[in-house]
């Protein structure tokens, strides 16, 4: 497994596997790796020890990536927005009591998207929870819960408004009712005293170019206020892209999903081939709340359109060694007449072959075991394979599918938004910078790049660039 890490990722592998008990944060620049480490982490968690753990992230896209949940999901408080936090306590001892008791580590990714609100909410659920039968882990924090967390607070920020706040200490009295909101989650006093353990992520794996690292970092820290250099850097992007690949077009990046599906519809109708093919996702589900949990989670499209010469993105990983990776864009080039007339598409790397259907599912109980139907546990000195499904072991429990869906992985790729870019890396990428409307928009949409060559700036107005 540490083969596969850098260096850099390695260490960091290595102190946080052999500190049992404190909680982690690390962060880093977008394309330092940090979702692959903490894959290789969960992975490690899930194999190699008999710690119960849950793997969850702040959108169901970026969850999606890691064989997770949303951790409104693994919290059983829907999409956590309560007037009172007792309200959110009564709904997840009714809905995620088992799993809140029995978690040791409980991982979260894109953190930055998380405020301070929920962050303190699941500490207060966490406490009387775990803590509800025991007072020394109502004391901890999350009753005890460790959290390895990352994400980069420099890219996209919580989904927040202002509103009234109610703060509770350990007594459950209020201690604050005002219309403070402090946004991030590491504003909060809870963070400040829990998260101890920091690391940063500084190798950047995704651009190779220092020139173009330097005005991404620029970008990042400084947000609007930006020099000179900076901005004739940027402004020496606004050209048209040369020596494309085949039929590819650079994918253009939109902060709106009505842009989005404007330019995809646009293009898909402009092709010379009259003849569409539709795919639809095949679907099972117990009710309409997993379905929407699923779909939340899931890049799938419901129908698929294609024509031969679309311009198509793969939204999961099929082969990372061959450069099938999330984001990876193609051609359509025919339908495979003998295997379902599925498309064949010839990827930007070179890679050509015929695209078939995958399965996406959620489980009731994220006692998640990766998306393996078997996994290692140790019991009784020795590492044994034991089914997810034991009904004659206790010390597992059966995870149930409660909504599934079947549909190609791909989706049209003249367009995509900004939010659903995050943690891909685009081959050629059209972006519009006199749009964005939140704060790290710019420096997300930038930083799926690969190198300055490979990108064109349509717009461009320096006060959209901003952050905190």
């Amino acid at each position: 497994m540490n083969n596969e890490l850098h260096e850099e990722q390695k260490k960091f592998f290595s102190l946080i596997i052999n500190d049992n008990n404190q909680s982690v944060f690390f962060t880093g620049c977008a394309g330092t790796g940090k979702t692959f480490l903490l894959k290789k982490l969960i992975e490690h968690y899930q194999t190699y020890t008999n710690k119960c753990v849950y793997v969850t992230a702040s959108t169901g896209i970026a969850a999606s990536h890691i064989g997770g949940t949303t951790i409104y999901s693994f919290a059983g408080i829907g999409q956590g927005k309560f007037p009172n936090p007792w309200i959110a306590l009564a709904l997840a001892k009714r809905k995620r009591s088992r799993q809140w008791k029995e978690g040791d580590i409980l991982f979260i990714d894109e953190i930055s998207m998380v405020d301070a609100d929920l962050f303190e909410l699941l500490d207060f659920i966490g406490r009387r929870i775990r803590g509800e039968d025991n007072y020394e882990l109502y004391k901890k924090p999350f009753g005890g819960l460790r959290l390895i967390i990352t994400g980069d607070f420099y890219q996209l920020p919580p989904i927040s408004t202002k509103k009234q706040k109610e703060i509770t200490d350990n007594k459950n009295n209020i201690i604050n009712n005002n219309n403070e909101c402090f946004r991030y989650c590491f504003e909060s006093n809870l963070w400040k005293e829990h998260i101890t353990i920091q690391y940063e992520l500084r190798y950047i794996h995704r651009q190779k170019d220092e020139k173009f690292i330097r005005l991404l970092n620029k970008i990042r820290k400084l947000g609007s206020y930006i020099d000179e250099e900076t901005e004739e850097q940027i402004e020496s992007m606004m050209r048209p892209l040369e020596n494309l690949p085949e039929e590819i077009v650079p994918t253009k990046l939109y902060c709106t999903n009505i842009d989005v599906e404007r330019e995809n519809t646009k293009q898909l109708k402009k092709l010379k081939d009259k003849e569409i093919k539709i795919y639809e996702m095949g679907e099972e589900f117990e009710n309409e709340d997993y379905r929407k949990q699923l779909k939340d989670s899931c890049l799938a499209e419901q129908i698929l359109r294609l024509k031969k010469g679309a311009q198509v993105m793969l939204i999961r990983n099929l082969d990372v060694e061959k450069g099938l990776v999330n984001g990876r864009i193609g051609i359509v080039k025919d339908f495979d007449s003998e295997n379902d007339f599925y498309p064949i598409v010839h990827f930007s790397n070179g890679i050509t072959m015929t695209i078939e259907p995958i399965t996406w599912n959620l489980f009731d109980y994220e006692l998640l075991i990766s998306k393996k139907q078997t996994k290692k546990r140790y019991q009784n000195g020795e590492y044994k394979n034991t089914n997810i499904k034991n009904n004659d072991n206790n010390d597992y429990t059966e995870l149930e599918i409660k909504a599934s869906c079947t549909q190609l992985p791909l989706k049209l790729a003249w367009a995509i938004t900004i939010h659903k870019s995050q943690g891909m890396t685009i081959d050629y990428l059209q972006i519009r910078l006199d749009n964005a409307f939140e704060k790290g928009q710019v420096y997300v949409a930038l930083s799926r790049g690969i190198s300055m060559n490979q990108i064109q700036i349509l717009t461009f107005d320096r006060q959209k660039i901003k952050n905190d």
